[in-house]
């Protein structure tokens, strides 16, 4: 999944929507099939792990923000993920993340 929301982005900064759009829809599906969306999803898969937890959180909201743009930027699709996975904590401070002392 993360390595379809970064093929979209560079497909993206490309000038190659249509494909980026391809890949984003994937890793937002693969997301939403997994269960990202949900509050302690990143608990429950991070294995005690605070930097892993927090990767989670921030593939979820790269979903999130990525979708934003789509929708807003380039006018491609319909806002998929609003109001969806509001409850999952936003990401922390780099510095914390960096650190391990993420939550």
């Amino acid at each position: 999944m993360q390595a379809n929301l970064l093929i979209a982005i560079g497909l993206d900064g490309s000038g190659e929507l249509k494909r980026a759009l391809v890949f984003f829809n994937q890793a937002v599906d693969i997301a939403l099939e997994i269960g990202m969306q949900h509050e302690r999803f990143a608990e429950r898969n991070g294995g005690g792990n605070s930097v892993i937890e927090e990767s989670w959180r921030r593939t979820w909201w790269e979903c999130v923000v990525l979708d934003g743009m789509v929708a807003g930027v380039h006018q491609a699709s319909s806002v998929r993920l609003d109001g969806v996975g509001e409850r999952v904590g936003l990401p922390c401070e780099e510095v914390n993340y960096i650190s391990g002392v993420s939550s």
